[in-house]
């Protein structure tokens, strides 16, 4: 999945606390995303190793304790869902 932060602080700081959390015994990898262009630079994080059962609500609710989200999204293989 990815969250987009409004500042690289705020990502730096969720990556800090994040990065190696286990949710239902998956560990979670967060890292800055390659940037598409240099106005997200080092604010949109690459979150990967989720649990299926997680929600874009569940992975806001996680990730906001660090800043204001601006976008976030739950990447899912078109064909099984997962």
């Amino acid at each position: 999945g990815f969250v987009k932060f409004n500042s690289s602080e705020e990502a730096e700081k969720a990556i800090q606390v994040m990065n190696g959390m286990k949710i239902d015994n998956k560990t979670l990898k967060v890292s800055i995303a390659r940037p598409s262009s240099t106005m997200i630079k080092e604010t949109n994080l690459y979150v990967s190793n989720l649990p299926l059962t997680l929600s874009k609500d569940d992975l806001d609710m996680l990730f906001g304790a660090y800043g204001t989200i601006i976008d976030s999204k739950i990447l899912t293989d078109p064909h099984t869902g997962g």
